[in-house]
């Protein structure tokens, strides 16, 4: 493979159970965006886009996204599978000799860039067109997908996700275990708990 990937960071969600935009929740000396945004620079993919769509005037008010696609999913609604067709929709459109895209959440704070790099090398030496990422007994994204795909990753609608493609097609997924568990913040609680661990 020849892996000029790019990035795809989904973070257009309402985030209807936080009562306020998860991606501006601070994390650190950032946010949990912003923590995304900033690993994914210090990775060795060059290209990075990401998908807003619920607030995304106040997000793009309040981080700075120089240097990254900025896009705006106007059917977020719609679900995590339409803002993955909405970015590789952009990426293919836009972006020029990419071959595979690297898909990761924006909830995800303890992803580092040498992971996405582990990925990318992973799926360079691969034969295998979808290198995916397990953590105990769970395979899904952060995952490369291989050019192959890209159609089948444009026609995702609704809420059904990249894991809806893993599954289907695992005889040609290649899984790397993580033993970080990249943990998704999908309610205030998850978030206050693992904020409470991580503060210093």
């Amino acid at each position: 493979m020849n892996g000029n990937t790019a990035i795809l960071i989904l973070a257009a969600g309402a985030s209807s159970r936080m009562n306020r935009p998860k991606q501006l929740l601070p994390w650190k000396n950032t946010t949990l965006l912003g923590a995304i945004l900033e690993q994914s620079l210090t990775s060795n993919l060059e290209n990075i886009v990401v998908v807003l769509g619920a607030n995304s005037a106040e997000i793009k008010s309040k981080i700075d996204f120089s240097s990254i696609n900025v896009v705006e999913n106007k059917s977020w609604e719609k679900g995590l599978g339409n803002s993955i067709s909405f970015g590789v929709n952009f990426i293919q459109k836009k972006l020029k000799n990419i071959d595979s895209i690297l898909i990761t959440l924006a909830d995800q704070p303890f992803l580092t860039g040498s992971y996405f790099n582990l990925l990318q090398s992973t799926f360079k030496t691969s034969k295998k067109r979808i290198i995916a990422t397990k953590i105990k007994n769970r395979v899904g994204v952060p995952a490369i997908f291989d050019l192959f795909y890209f159609e089948e990753l444009k026609k995702l609608n609704e809420d059904k996700g990249a894991k809806q493609l893993i599954s289907k097609h695992k005889n040609d997924v290649k899984a790397v275990v993580s033993e970080i568990d990249f943990t998704d913040i999908d309610t205030l609680e998850v978030y206050n708990q693992l904020l409470k661990n991580n503060s210093k």
